[in-house]
């Protein structure tokens, strides 16, 4: 995770809105322009246009959506409370008032010197110092709010978060792409309950609109007796077609937020750039991640997502010096990662497959040198196969953000079918 130095006090509150200047205190030592010990997030480079924001690069061009030219900006983590997101800090810790754990948002920042906007500290022509500012960006919030489940709808703006704040009652809270709250109006839901094998026990029971005006919720006739339960919830806004979302919660919703450790580990994971980014460069492995819901031929994220400051967990699921050498012990590292891939898939646990899904993506790329030891005639259908398994394991975490059930149970069958292609060709040997 990166942070930058503007040498504040410790603790300070940063408040930001939408665009919120924040200068620097009286008693603050002077602040030069970027230098070698200015610790400045690296640049990226977003789309202008606001339908394709999701487009996210790490070097200039033209945005692969809309062919607009794409602009350079700064993307950082800091902290904020998940229900009072008006104050950020630059460290973990909890709000002062209500003693919640302050989750990781991404944030633009620049720096500002009257109408003129940089992208490094320094002074104006006055010698004052430029005044730090921090805006919001598209997809950088997405901790749940309430404790719940939070998804991003596939259209990219719609979010929602469901919960089930006591036995029996689900409820969905609605927000759009700034994690902002959105009214109910003109959307429509219904929710069905799930056996352990995904069979639909109660159908299409319909939400309400409450006094809540982000959010629909429903009472459960019979509610199931034990935990967890699974559930189905279909979706219709205001516009567009009808979008599925699989919840299953072990235990009753807290108004907290629902798994700090594994938000922040997803915000680690990610780095600033936790927007879902759109691949520009197709056919190159080692390009950036494909845009979500990606199909076969897209291009193939990086192989290789560890950076400093990532978790431990990342690092060692990404590891190849820890793998086996020999082909054959490979092969049996990759048939144990997509075993326990599918276990987790199985049981629902949608946020949890994206660790075992990267474990299990390394394993097929290490593999991928050996492919030159086979003959020419099946060389190509392992570099095929082990291009499925990468795609699929992108996929498995892009849906597991969707809380699409349906297609995370496509794309594990892609990559197992996959992996027993890549097996088979060199058993045959």
């Amino acid at each position: 995770m990166r942070t930058i130095n503007l040498r504040r006090r410790a603790g300070q509150c940063l408040v930001i809105t939408s665009l919120v200047l924040v200068p620097q205190p009286a008693n603050a030592a002077p602040q030069r322009a970027a230098g070698a010990d200015q610790k400045l997030p690296p640049l990226s480079y977003v789309c202008p246009m606001a339908a394709d924001a999701q487009v996210l690069e790490d070097r200039p061009g033209k945005c692969p959506e809309c062919g607009m030219v794409l602009q350079p900006i700064r993307l950082d983590v800091l902290y904020s409370c998940p229900l009072h997101p008006t104050c950020v800090r630059e460290k973990p810790g909890r709000h002062s008032v209500d003693g919640r754990d302050l989750v990781p948002i991404t944030l633009s920042v620049s720096w500002v010197c009257g109408g003129q906007v940089f992208l490094e500290p320094g002074k104006c022509p006055d010698g004052s110092v430029r005044a730090v500012r921090y805006d919001q960006r598209p997809h950088g919030d997405h901790n749940p709010k309430h404790g719940g489940l939070f998804f991003m709808a596939p259209d990219g703006w719609h979010h929602l978060e469901g919960t089930y704040p006591r036995a029996g009652l689900f409820r969905l809270y609605f927000y759009n792409d700034y994690s902002k709250p959105l009214p109910t109006a003109g959307f429509t839901a219904t929710l069905s309950i799930l056996d352990a094998n995904d069979a639909e026990i109660v159908k299409n029971l319909s939400l309400k609109r409450v006094r809540i005006a982000n959010a629909m919720e429903v009472m459960l006739p019979n509610a199931p007796a034990q935990l967890p339960v699974r559930m189905l919830a279909r979706v219709r806004f205001a516009t567009g077609a009808e979008s599925a979302f699989n919840f299953q919660f072990a235990d009753v919703t807290k108004n907290l937020p629902a798994s700090p450790a594994v938000s922040t580990l997803r915000a680690q994971r990610d780095g600033p750039n936790a927007a879902p980014v759109v691949a520009s460069r197709a056919g190159d492995l080692s390009s950036s991640p494909v845009a979500l819901g990606s199909q076969a031929g897209a291009a193939v994220p990086s192989p290789n997502p560890a950076v400093a400051g990532a978790p431990a967990a990342l690092v060692a699921a990404v590891d190849e010096s820890s793998l086996p050498r020999s082909v054959q012990g490979l092969l049996e590292e990759l048939t144990k990662r997509a075993g326990e891939l599918e276990q987790i898939v199985r049981q629902g646990s949608l946020a949890d497959a994206w660790l075992p899904a990267m474990g299990t993506k390394t394993v097929a790329l290490a593999l991928e040198p050996q492919t030159a030891a086979l003959p020419t005639t099946k060389r190509t259908a392992a570099a095929m196969a082990i291009r499925r398994i990468v795609m699929s394991a992108w996929d498995l975490d892009a849906f597991g953000d969707l809380g699409n059930k349906a297609k995370m149970d496509q794309a594990y069958q892609r990559l197992a079918s996959a992996v027993s292609d890549l097996r088979g060709l060199y058993e045959a040997q």
